[in-house]
């Protein structure tokens, strides 16, 4: 050991000192994994159980002993403990997690507040080692600041720390991408390669470049769909229909091609032309049953229409309305003395004026009514419905025959 590590050491061990507590008598040790009898009563540090972390969160406190006996550092292993772990020697032992054994910092700031001078110096030997080698250009890579930060690999589901400085994640991301190689966008390290989610492409590449990823991620995702289809053109898009309906047409230079054989000329597509052919023939033959239909019952229609239209001008040529309640009431003949079957209003035929207690009123110039008469001006229409003497298409001829006794006139 020269002398620069050995005031590492120096340094580490003061902060160990700090944490040493009564230890089991009997223990499995975290650092060489052998079976440790001791006095009861020794004193041994727990720093690798409470000061030390991977990025993940493991504790080796949590870690499973392999003969079910309690874990703790045996007199050797707990010299050089925390200066190993300072030097990112020492590995996760949780199962699968290949992360780098960390330093508790605000732990070690937590306890040590009262001791500025070794708090300085072991805080200054952290910063340090706080560096890695970068396995793609070979360099050692330093930084500031917290682990989680500076070592976070390029994934979510990666198992170690990072292994590959920013610059260099920069450049394999974009030679990718620009070589239209987005499925090599995988973690650096060999025994990783997990894929690399678009956060991360985001992150490390140029604004214009993750647009270029992000076209290219979905040209991709779409290729992949069972029921998307390119074009010799270029454009690509999806039918849904799939190989029940293997006709679809290109939307951009508009050919036709089929689904299943991808050509533009086969079975299929001939067998679509025939059926096409026949739904055409059949659609013009129907058509003209319709057509054919549709004139004779337009004819039957309108001889509906015109028997109606004369049915209410014989009715309007027949008839007139009550002058109280506009009822249709019909007379050919007989007395014009009239009684409303709807309202009981008596009043006269001719005239339409309303007899009030059966009193007969007429207007000036009734034909069968001359004895009671009353002028249009003065006659009291408050009885009377709106347009009582207006009877449109009534035949005045009718009338003709009409009489009233000499009491009504």
């Amino acid at each position: 050991m020269d002398h620069e590590d050995l005031r590492d050491w120096r340094i580490c061990w003061k902060v160990n000192l700090w944490w040493c507590v009564k230890s089991p008598a009997t223990f499995i040790c975290v650092g060489c994994e052998t079976k440790v009898n001791q006095n009861p009563d020794s004193l041994r540090s727990n720093f690798w159980s409470c000061g030390t972390q991977c990025l993940a969160g493991h504790l080796n406190a949590n870690m499973p002993s392999p003969l079910d006996d309690p874990l703790g550092i045996c007199s050797k292993c707990e010299q050089d403990y925390i200066l190993h772990v300072v030097q990112g020697k020492k590995q996760c032992k949780s199962t699968g997690c290949r992360r780098t054994i960390r330093i508790n910092e605000q732990l070690v700031k937590c306890t040590l507040f009262t001791e500025a001078g070794t708090l300085g110096n072991f805080l200054a030997l952290l910063k340090r080692y706080k560096r890695y080698e970068c396995e793609i250009h070979s360099d050692e890579v330093t930084y500031d600041g917290d682990h989680v930060d500076a070592l976070k690999p390029p994934t979510p589901e990666c198992e170690h720390d990072r292994k590959v400085c920013n610059p260099c994640l920069k450049l394999m991301f974009e030679k990718a991408i620009m070589g239209g190689r987005i499925e090599t966008l995988l973690c650096p390290d060999l025994e990783c390669r997990k894929p690399v989610p678009p956060e991360t492409i985001r992150a490390n590449v140029s604004q214009d470049i993750f647009k270029i990823y992000s076209r290219k991620l979905s040209q991709k995702s779409l290729g992949e769909n069972p029921k998307f289809r390119w074009c010799p053109c270029g454009h690509g898009q999806l039918h849904s229909p799939g190989e029940s309906q293997p006709e679809w047409s290109c939307l951009k230079c508009k050919k036709r091609q089929c689904f299943v054989c991808r050509d533009t000329d086969c079975s299929h597509l001939r067998e679509i032309d025939a059926k096409k052919r026949q739904d055409k023939a059949a659609l013009k033959h129907t058509a003209s049953i319709i057509l054919t239909q549709s004139k004779e019952e337009r004819e039957k229609q309108k001889r509906i229409r015109e028997a109606d239209l004369a049915t209410r001008r014989e009715q309007a040529r027949t008839s007139k309305k009550c002058p109280s309640c506009r009822a249709p009431i019909q007379k050919a003949r007989g007395c014009a003395h009239m009684t409303c079957k709807s309202c009981r209003t008596d009043f006269c035929w001719c005239c339409k004026v309303i007899w009030r207690n059966r009193q007969p009123l007429h207007l000036t110039g009734c034909r069968v009514g001359t004895q009671s008469t009353v002028d249009r001006q003065d006659l009291d229409t408050s009885r009377y419905a709106g347009g009582w003497d207006k009877d449109a298409g009534y035949d005045a001829s009718n009338d003709g025959e009409l009489w009233l006794q000499a009491s009504d006139q």
